[in-house]
């Protein structure tokens, strides 16, 4: 016997051959039952002896269809059975093939994930190479590669320390009528910060007197805003220099000046700051455009994707973590006083962007 073959007591404990059994020994009744009456009946093989026998024909003939149908009836089970086990083993191959065809879809789908974040990856770090090429590239100011940005940063901040401070004065003069007004009036923040420091060595009141400051303002209102030393006229009646006044300012004086100084010029959401960053810019001719906008494309590509914002934050986390302190500083000026509201929107949504680091001599 192969080994394929299942010994007899294992072939008969299956349902289907326990009916094919039973249908089998059936038949072998059937046929042998006319057989062993005629020899029961030791009848000898005559025509008159099977004439005889009509009548247990007649018995037999009954009694054989029905064991021969009962027979019949057996085989229809078995084959019942067989084709019932024929499905079972049919479902659960093909719930076998559907869970293949699951995992194979579930490979799939990593293999493509997987392809397409290559795919990302490499285009991703590719921008982020060619934006470091075009670092390297910056030509301005004297100076090129990331120098550019800090000489940007400086003439920046120097246009607001001078133009932006100057506009404030103006701005500050012209809200006074009257002269003897606007002079009684500085005169307090004079002696307030004289008193302050104890002594500032600024005396407002012997260095200028009202005609001295009428003659100033008249050549204000000729506009003449400069001296034959290039030396503001403001500046000089003010007497004060930004630096200066900033100095003071930091010892919280509570006269109105200093908070004038403070809110509108230093922290206010004014014209200064942006009109003096977007003088420098167009001064300089927009040194900075294709850094701004290379940045802005790296950040609208990663935005573009279908990934969650966790993984973008990731990847950003990648890209700004080459910036030096300058570049946060200064994106943060274009986003703050120029027309970047793009920029904005993803400064906005994603946690890897919102640093809170400026440079501490910054105008933000």
């Amino acid at each position: 016997m192969s080994s394929e073959k299942k010994p007899y007591k294992e072939w008969i404990k299956e349902n289907e051959n326990k009916w094919i059994f039973g249908g089998i020994i059936t038949i072998c009744f059937a046929i042998l039952a006319p057989i062993l009456i005629f020899f029961l009946s030791k009848s000898s093989f005559t025509f008159d002896s099977f004439a005889n026998l009509g009548t247990v024909g007649d018995f037999l003939g009954g009694s054989t269809v029905g064991l021969l149908s009962l027979a019949s009836i057996l085989f229809l089970i078995s084959t019942i059975v067989m084709q019932r086990k024929e499905l079972g083993l049919q479902r659960e191959e093909l719930r076998m093939t559907r869970e293949e065809l699951a995992k194979a879809n579930e490979q799939y789908r990593i293999t493509n994930e997987t392809m397409k974040l290559q795919q990302f990856e490499t285009t991703f770090f590719n921008m982020i190479s060619m934006h470091s090429n075009l670092i390297n590239d910056l030509k301005a100011l004297e100076s090129s590669g990331r120098n550019v940005i800090v000489q940007f940063l400086k003439e920046v901040n120097k246009g607001f320390e001078t133009e932006g401070f100057h506009s404030f004065l103006l701005d500050h003069f012209r809200k006074f009528d009257d002269i003897k007004e606007w002079y009684n009036y500085y005169s307090t923040y004079i002696n307030y910060i004289n008193n302050l420091n104890h002594y500032s060595g600024v005396k407002l009141q012997e260095m200028q007197g009202l005609s001295r400051i009428s003659d100033l303002k008249n050549k204000l209102d000729e506009g003449r805003y400069l001296n034959s030393y290039n030396v503001p006229y403001i500046e000089q009646i003010y007497l004060l220099t930004f630096d200066e006044i900033k100095k003071y300012n930091k010892k919280d004086t509570a006269h109105e000046f200093s908070r004038l100084f403070r809110d509108e010029l230093l922290n206010g959401a004014n014209s200064y700051k942006k009109k003096s960053f977007v003088n420098v810019n167009e001064i300089l001719n927009f040194p900075l455009s294709n850094y701004i906008k290379s940045v802005r494309t790296i950040i609208r590509f990663l935005d573009d994707t279908d990934f969650e914002n966790t993984t973008k934050n990731k990847y950003l986390n990648i890209f700004f973590s080459q910036f030096t302190i300058h570049e946060i500083t200064v994106i943060k000026y274009f986003i703050e006083l120029g027309q970047e509201d793009e920029l904005k929107r993803y400064f906005n949504r994603y946690s890897s962007l919102n640093t809170k680091e400026v440079l501490k001599d910054s105008l933000i």
